[in-house]
Protein backbone atom coordinates (compact mmCIF):
# COMPACT_ATOMS: atom_id res chain seq x y z
CA UNK A 1 0.00 0.00 0.00
CA UNK A 2 1.44 3.12 -1.37
CA UNK A 3 1.15 5.94 2.02
CA UNK A 4 -0.21 9.54 1.45
CA UNK A 5 2.00 12.65 1.57
CA UNK A 6 1.86 15.98 2.34
CA UNK A 7 3.92 18.63 2.01
CA UNK A 8 4.51 21.92 4.11
CA UNK A 9 6.46 25.02 3.05
CA UNK A 10 8.76 26.58 5.13
CA UNK A 11 8.92 29.78 6.11
CA UNK A 12 11.70 30.39 4.07
CA UNK A 13 9.86 28.53 1.60
CA UNK A 14 11.54 25.32 1.42
CA UNK A 15 9.01 22.20 0.49
CA UNK A 16 8.93 19.21 3.03
CA UNK A 17 7.37 16.29 1.96
CA UNK A 18 6.17 14.11 5.13
CA UNK A 19 4.77 10.77 5.29
CA UNK A 20 0.92 10.87 5.90
CA UNK A 21 1.14 9.01 8.92
CA UNK A 22 3.38 6.43 10.57
CA UNK A 23 3.17 2.66 10.95
CA UNK A 24 2.86 1.05 14.13
CA UNK A 25 6.21 -0.28 13.43
CA UNK A 26 7.78 3.09 12.97
CA UNK A 27 5.71 4.34 16.42
CA UNK A 28 7.45 1.50 18.05
CA UNK A 29 11.20 1.73 17.41
CA UNK A 30 10.49 5.61 18.22
CA UNK A 31 8.99 4.57 21.96
CA UNK A 32 12.04 1.75 21.61
CA UNK A 33 14.43 5.20 21.75
CA UNK A 34 12.91 6.33 24.82
CA UNK A 35 13.27 2.87 26.75
CA UNK A 36 16.46 1.91 25.83
CA UNK A 37 18.00 5.21 27.63
CA UNK A 38 15.84 3.62 30.89
CA UNK A 39 18.08 1.02 33.06
CA UNK A 40 15.70 -2.28 34.37
CA UNK A 41 15.21 -1.95 38.29
CA UNK A 42 15.11 1.64 38.26
CA UNK A 43 18.80 2.16 38.32
CA UNK A 44 20.91 5.00 37.11
CA UNK A 45 19.75 6.08 33.52
CA UNK A 46 22.24 5.05 30.50
CA UNK A 47 21.15 8.48 28.59
CA UNK A 48 20.47 11.85 29.82
CA UNK A 49 17.05 13.25 29.28
CA UNK A 50 18.44 15.62 26.55
CA UNK A 51 20.22 12.83 24.96
CA UNK A 52 16.95 10.45 24.81
CA UNK A 53 14.62 13.43 23.11
CA UNK A 54 17.49 14.45 20.85
CA UNK A 55 17.42 10.62 19.69
CA UNK A 56 14.01 10.50 19.09
CA UNK A 57 13.72 13.57 17.17
CA UNK A 58 16.54 12.63 15.21
CA UNK A 59 14.65 9.17 14.46
CA UNK A 60 11.33 11.05 14.39
CA UNK A 61 13.04 13.17 11.31
CA UNK A 62 14.57 10.69 9.17
CA UNK A 63 11.10 8.65 9.71
CA UNK A 64 8.60 10.56 8.55
CA UNK A 65 10.39 13.46 6.72
CA UNK A 66 10.50 11.98 2.94
CA UNK A 67 11.94 14.72 0.70
CA UNK A 68 13.53 18.73 0.95
CA UNK A 69 13.40 20.58 -1.91
CA UNK A 70 12.86 17.53 -3.53
CA UNK A 71 16.23 16.06 -2.11
CA UNK A 72 16.40 12.93 -0.54
CA UNK A 73 19.86 12.80 0.58
CA UNK A 74 20.65 13.46 4.27
CA UNK A 75 16.77 14.45 5.41
CA UNK A 76 18.62 15.06 9.10
CA UNK A 77 21.72 16.89 8.16
CA UNK A 78 19.73 19.16 6.01
CA UNK A 79 17.03 19.93 8.53
CA UNK A 80 19.34 21.01 11.20
CA UNK A 81 21.25 23.25 8.51
CA UNK A 82 17.83 25.10 8.58
CA UNK A 83 16.78 28.21 9.62
CA UNK A 84 15.68 28.12 13.16
CA UNK A 85 12.19 28.95 12.03
CA UNK A 86 12.54 26.52 9.19
CA UNK A 87 13.49 23.82 11.58
CA UNK A 88 10.99 24.96 14.25
CA UNK A 89 8.01 24.53 11.23
CA UNK A 90 9.25 20.91 10.42
CA UNK A 91 9.79 20.01 13.62
CA UNK A 92 5.96 21.03 14.30
CA UNK A 93 4.68 19.31 11.57
CA UNK A 94 6.91 16.18 11.91
CA UNK A 95 5.45 15.96 15.76
CA UNK A 96 2.15 16.23 14.17
CA UNK A 97 2.41 13.15 12.14
CA UNK A 98 4.42 11.18 14.72
CA UNK A 99 1.96 11.97 17.35
CA UNK A 100 -1.22 10.79 14.80
CA UNK A 101 -2.55 14.48 14.90
CA UNK A 102 -2.84 14.75 11.39
CA UNK A 103 -5.08 11.64 10.86
CA UNK A 104 -6.99 12.66 13.52
CA UNK A 105 -7.87 15.87 11.41
CA UNK A 106 -8.08 14.67 8.19
CA UNK A 107 -10.86 12.01 9.15
CA UNK A 108 -12.49 14.53 11.60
Amino acid sequence: MEREIKTITTPSGAQVVLKAWITGAEARALKSVYYSGLKAGGGQSTKSAPEIMQEMEDLAFKTVIVSIDGSTENILERVLAMKNSDYQASRDAVNAVKDGDSDEKKSS
